[in-house]
């Protein structure tokens, strides 16, 4: 038996929706891309929506955004500001930060949670921090009843990295909702698999900057429908634009220096199909990870077992398992027992992102975090999927996996 920590099913009914986009001769984003935004952005409970083709370019699109000298100055990010990050997590929660001139100051993350460290957050703060961007790791949310208090009477901008977490609630509220820019991932690992992705957000000054930014800077409004008018929603789509004497398509005016980070048609007809599953999707995880937490609770003197906040509920996209250091194995031991055994693993992902070879080469950066925490981390913690293609079977499997390792270590 084979079980990959993530597993994309493509369904008939997939294959239709993007055989129908084929038909159709357009697979540049139209009408389904519009719809699904509007629709997650509805499951995060935002305003609007911007869909892009990956999370990375989210977190990127979200960064660039603040940093346009069009954005109004309570968002603003200037070159120089200090942005708090966690130092543990994937590195595309990071590397924005740094790619745009802004300093990150790390703080550190729970073994448990994997999320940040509210007492490494207070201590950022004497560094003067502008924003702060941090991931709802795997899925479990982050104290958002401490932190959300924190970054308010701060004034701090809040990017909430959600790639792993649509449909995860804290007290009652969905992730994503609590800040002022959300971040989605619907790469083929993810709860939804269309291979696109999207920022979310209630602001509406933000959205237009971002749109701007993602359609190569465009200075053109016009959305949906209205980008099909002859003379634009504006009714001047053809002005002297530019100052020059002569008429200019507004469609062909830049006022963001911008990228090009559209997802497709076909992207988004897989999304559409997807998103209509998600709850049931979103429930078989769950179910997932609490069966695997009673297996691996009966080894608990062995692993650091995932926690979870009282006012959370999850939406899990893995199940976490630290080997603890008075464990008589390694990680590597049961790793490498599971992954002959066909069962996948991964780890959390960077884990410390200074111990990589990318990193050691920046210099402006500010360190509140304990590395030696960090390190731990990077050295014993796993993960191993939850993913809704895992049923009873997949389960006994892990299980027996698990109980002939442990056999071995438990004395």
């Amino acid at each position: 038996m084979f079980i990959p920590y993530a597993k994309h099913v493509i369904t008939q009914e997939t294959i239709e929706a993007v055989v129908e986009v084929m038909n159709e001769g357009w697979i540049g984003l139209g009408k389904r891309g519009i719809r699904l935004e509007k629709k997650l952005a509805k499951w995060f409970d935002r305003e609007d929506g911007v869909m892009v083709n990956s999370g990375s370019s989210a977190n990127l699109l979200a960064i660039a955004t603040l940093m346009s000298p069009n954005t109004p100055e309570k968002y603003r990010l200037y070159k120089g500001d200090r942005v708090i990050v966690p130092v543990c997590g994937f590195p595309t929660t990071i590397n924005p930060i740094i790619q745009h001139g802004l300093i990150p100051v790390f703080i550190g993350v729970d073994v448990g949670t994997y999320n940040l460290n509210v007492e490494d957050l207070v201590s950022a703060l004497d560094h003067n921090p502008r924003a702060i961007m941090f991931a709802h790791a795997l899925g479990n949310p982050a104290s958002m009843n401490e932190i959300i208090p924190i970054c308010k009477a701060n004034n701090l901008v809040i990017i909430e990295d959600c790639c792993d977490a649509i449909g995860a609630l804290h007290d009652g509220k969905k992730v994503g909702s609590f800040g002022h820019i959300a971040t989605l991932s619907m790469y083929s690992a993810h709860h939804v698999a269309a291979g696109s992705a999207g920022l979310f957000t209630g602001e509406p000054e933000l959205v237009i900057i971002a749109r701007s930014m993602r359609d190569w800077g465009r200075d053109c409004t016009c959305y949906g429908a209205d980008s099909q008018l002859k003379n634009g929603m504006c009714g001047n789509r053809f002005s002297d634009w530019l100052g020059l004497g002569v008429d200019i398509d507004h469609k062909y005016v830049y006022g963001e220096i911008g990228y090009c980070l559209l997802p497709t048609e076909i992207q988004a007809a897989i999304g559409l199909h997807e998103e209509n599953l998600l709850e049931e999707y979103i429930e078989r995880r769950n179910y997932n990870f609490n069966w695997l937490y009673k297996v691996f609770s009966k080894y608990k003197d062995k692993f650091y077992l995932p926690v979870v906040e009282p006012q959370a509920t999850p939406s899990w996209f893995v199940f976490p398992i630290t080997v603890r250091s008075n464990a008589n194995f390694k990680r590597e031991d049961i790793v490498r027992h599971f992954e002959e055994n066909g069962i996948q693993t991964r780890p959390y992902f960077a884990g410390n992102i200074l111990r990589h070879p990318a990193y050691k080469t920046i210099r402006d950066y500010i360190v509140c975090a304990d590395l030696e925490i960090a390190d731990y981390i990077t050295m014993n913690t796993f993960f191993i999927g939850v993913h809704q293609h895992i049923g009873g079977n997949e389960l006994d499997y892990i299980e027996k996996t698990l109980s002939a390792f442990m056999e071995k270590y438990t004395l």
